[in-house]
């Protein structure tokens, strides 16, 4: 069985896989590898990474600090070309997907 637990959007992803601990003390890490999303859309082409990028630089310069974000939920509506966000159920914003 494997434990995912919080996994950002972010290289370097790690996760625990328990089918071989004994009694939860003989955790095995394994890496899995970054992903690279691409939307395509008619005749356009966005990479989700950047995308991801620019909702955490709205988010900063209103002034909130990015380790406070313990939730982040992304609508990515192409026929408006652009991914809405909501962070902590508190905190709303658009980000042009092109």
């Amino acid at each position: 069985m494997i434990s995912w637990g919080k996994i950002p959007f972010a290289p370097d992803i790690m996760l625990l896989d328990m089918s071989h601990a004994k009694g939860g003390s003989d955790m095995a890490e394994k890496k899995i590898p970054k992903a690279e999303v691409i939307l395509q859309y008619r005749q356009l082409e966005c990479n989700m990474e950047t995308v991801m990028q620019r909702i955490y630089e709205q988010y900063e310069r209103k002034g909130n600090d990015l380790a406070g974000i313990e939730k982040l939920q992304v609508y990515v509506k192409p026929e408006d070309f652009a991914a809405y966000f909501v962070i902590n159920d508190s905190y709303d914003g658009k980000v042009p997907l092109f």
